[in-house]
């Protein structure tokens, strides 16, 4: 629930009414109170308050996903399937596009539900003060994703050992928490 300023006709000091405000169905509303408006709305007056209402895209694209907005989605969907990509060149050099199995094709559509299903956990992880937090929620952000990467590729081998591969998925992405919570630490 988020609390709207009285109208005071632009003066300084504006009250809080206490007049909740519920969000519709999607992502919550942006109280703009201090002028950081989006490009496509001026900005607030001093002491003047306004809800800004996503646009339809927003509401269509994060309506399940509060806290996410749609550039994050983008990013992470890009992402996703940069992955996919990658993981599809490296075995096909490696072992040879026409021998790759059917199973393996359809496994790089698991990327995209595994980038975003964590995709909460980074704007959570980004705004997360204590280090080990943060480290633990970028880790576990790119679990699911390293782990279809990780395991397609790994079951290509003769020699596939599940349990190396997971030891290596969890040291990877505990490492890559460490590196990013100490990159991206919250202002």
């Amino acid at each position: 629930m988020i609390g709207h300023r009285a109208h005071d006709g632009g003066r300084a000091g504006a009250r809080t009414t206490g007049v909740p405000v519920t969000p519709g169905p999607g992502p919550e509303l942006d109280l703009i109170a201090r002028g950081a408006a989006r490009p496509d709305h001026p900005p607030a007056g001093r002491g003047e308050a306004r809800l800004v209402r996503p646009t339809r895209d927003e509401r269509v694209v994060c309506a399940n996903m509060p806290g996410v907005n749609s550039l994050l989605l983008r990013s992470m969907l890009v992402t996703g399937l940069l992955i996919a990509a990658l993981n599809v060149v490296f075995s096909g050099v490696e072992y040879g596009f026409g021998n790759l199995p059917a199973w393996f094709w359809l496994a790089q559509l698991l990327l995209i539900p595994a980038m975003l299903v964590p995709a909460r956990m980074f704007p959570e992880a980004a705004a997360t003060r204590a280090y080990p937090r943060r480290a633990l929620l970028y880790a576990l952000g790119w679990l699911a994703p390293y782990a279809v990467y990780r395991f397609t590729g790994d079951a290509l081998r003769p020699t596939f050992n599940a349990t190396a591969s997971l030891f290596a998925t969890l040291f990877t992405c505990v490492l890559f928490g460490l590196i990013f919570a100490a990159i991206r630490r919250p202002q």
